[in-house]
């Protein structure tokens, strides 16, 4: 559905480099970086709201390259809504409509998202008198109403409360599925890639880094960026710590091994590797605890939700801890 070839992009002094990318039909694909890495103006080239300086932009097997934003097909959505403030909540959804055919079939899709979203009950409201999640979900309806084959959704729960996102990701779902469309989200949120997307590519000062489905991006990253990004707490260079390293991933390139926090556990849990160390903070961040323990000169960063020692968890007592080698990743 959506392919960049060796796509290049200068805006001042920032680029997109290189960028090669493949987004099946249908797939929910998420793009997944820091802060000013480039994941908007990727998003923006996509749509030909940036020009490209070199590569190729394929929309459904067809260059779309040099083709203007309106006869792409595609809608995109962005953190900040941008609704125009002196239409209600109907006329910015039917904004859009106004550049289709006269099909009945717009008018049904009207109706089924504003029934799907749970804003039936304000389409004569204006953006000021609107929530942010109603807000957002205004943005979703405009942007699907006029049937695109690719939606672009740039950091689209930020300005939200969770628990207005959570409900807008699960309608989301139920969209993506309705629609059989294929989507591809800008965020630098886990939570959201983990719970919506199929597939992801990690961006960094304007280079894909690494692409893989979620699972194997997050445990198995490729370089030491992607997996500090992806929250490996703790990474060790190799000689520090011993971590029995496969005897197949023994060569040099292996410089560094990290093991995720959720993955070590603390007391008398059988695990392959056991140390003991001495407790150096202990913070509640009202989910689960942040334990840093320390050993031989390193650090261990560990998350525990164990209620019962929870309330044994202080600094500068000794403390066994472990993991098991199959959790270990091994980085290059």
């Amino acid at each position: 559905m959506i392919r960049l070839n060796n796509i290049n992009v200068q805006l001042s002094k920032f680029a997109l480099k290189n960028i090669d990318l493949h987004v099946e039909k249908g797939e929910f694909y998420s793009l997944l970086g820091p802060t000013g890495s480039g994941k908007s103006m990727l998003l923006e080239t996509i749509a030909g709201l940036k020009n490209v300086k070199s590569g190729n932009v394929i929309i459904d097997k067809i260059d779309k390259t040099k083709e203007k934003p309106e006869n792409r097909n595609i809608s995109i959505v962005y953190q900040d809504f941008a609704l125009f403030p002196n239409m209600t909540v109907e006329e910015n959804i039917k904004y859009g409509l106004r550049f289709k055919e006269n099909d009945p079939k717009y008018e049904e899709n009207y109706y089924n998202l504003i029934k799907i979203f749970n804003i039936e009950h304000i389409t004569d409201r204006y953006p000021k008198n609107l929530s942010g999640g109603e807000k957002q979900r205004t943005s979703l309806a405009r942007g699907l109403v006029v049937e695109p084959k690719i939606l672009l959704l740039d950091e689209p729960f930020s300005a939200l409360d969770n628990h207005t996102k959570k409900q807008i990701m699960q309608q989301m779902k139920e969209i993506h599925k309705q629609f059989d469309i294929t989507i591809l989200m800008v965020t630098h949120n886990f939570s959201e890639v983990y719970y919506l997307a199929d597939k992801v590519a990690i961006i960094d000062d304007g280079e894909i880094i690494q692409v893989n489905e979620i699972e194997k991006v997050f445990n198995q990253p490729e370089n030491k960026f992607v997996a500090q990004f992806t929250g490996m707490e703790n990474i060790f260079e190799r000689k520090d710590i011993e971590l029995g390293l496969p005897e197949e991933l023994s060569g040099d390139p292996y410089i560094y091994a990290g093991i995720r926090p959720e993955n070590i556990h603390l007391g008398n849990e059988i695990c392959d590797l056991v140390f003991e160390g001495t407790i150096i903070d202990v913070y509640n961040n009202g989910t689960h605890l942040e334990v840093t323990v320390e050993y031989n000169n390193m650090k261990f960063i560990i998350f525990t939700i164990n209620q019962l020692m929870n309330t044994r968890l202080k600094n500068g007592e000794a403390i066994q801890f472990g993991f098991n080698k199959k959790d270990v990743c091994y980085i290059k």
